[in-house]
């Protein structure tokens, strides 16, 4: 073999080489390209907190956490997520909503907005509404109905209590226990009529039962 054939044969031998040597890089480098993106992703899903429909657990967290002493409509955790379980029965609604009588709805109106300014969106969040989350008479009419049944039973269906509803006074605040109001008639048709609707649904009617009436309580 000549000279220059032996330099041709040994030039192809490191170029093979050089090739094997670059393709096997790129097999090591692929899976830890697979894996990196898989975890990024695993982390991006993981720091979304939006997965799945709000919870009255969740909603009750962030509520503890931004709207406390005066502007607290609960008088603990346990009777927030009674009264979003049981007495109301929220409706679990879409994620990030900022109106409607919802869970989602009060989940955002308790998050950075309380945090931000607890006295304007804490009612928000509340078993009210304000007028944001749910109108006053949509409040009113969902409790009434729920838990005023039987005996106790205020009105024969929602259309009834809709249009009782819209003569009641909005002057009050949430949580307002007596005076002529619809705030006060949330209030007894709440939590107090899930348990002992004998006293309180009369509370929460029409007429007031002695106490949602001027001057009373």
């Amino acid at each position: 073999m000549t000279k220059v054939s032996s330099i041709v044969v040994l030039g192809l031998a490191l170029g093979t080489t050089a090739t094997l040597a670059l393709a096997g890089c790129g097999d090591d480098d692929r899976p830890r390209g697979a894996d990196a993106g898989s975890i990024g992703g695993d982390a991006g899903g993981g720091g979304d907190g939006g997965a799945g429909a709000p919870t009255c657990a969740e909603f009750c967290a962030v509520y503890g956490a931004n709207c406390r002493e005066a502007n607290s409509e609960f008088a603990s955790t346990m009777d927030c997520l009674n009264y979003c379980e049981n007495v109301a029965g929220w409706q679990p609604g879409v994620r990030g909503a900022t109106s409607g009588d919802t869970i989602a709805c009060r989940i955002y109106h308790a998050g950075a907005p309380a945090a931000s300014n607890a006295a304007e969106h804490c009612p928000h969040a509340g078993p009210s509404g304000a007028g944001v989350c749910g109108t006053s008479c949509e409040a009113y009419c969902e409790l009434a109905l729920k838990n005023c049944t039987g005996p106790n039973m205020l009105f024969a269906d929602l259309p009834a209590c809709l249009t009782a509803c819209a003569m009641f006074p909005a002057t009050g605040s949430p949580g307002d226990t007596s005076g002529d109001s619809v705030q006060c008639r949330i209030y007894h048709s709440g939590t107090p009529a899930s348990e002992n609707p004998g006293l309180h649904c009369a509370h929460a009617g029409v007429t007031g039962g002695g106490v949602c009436v001027a001057g009373g309580g």
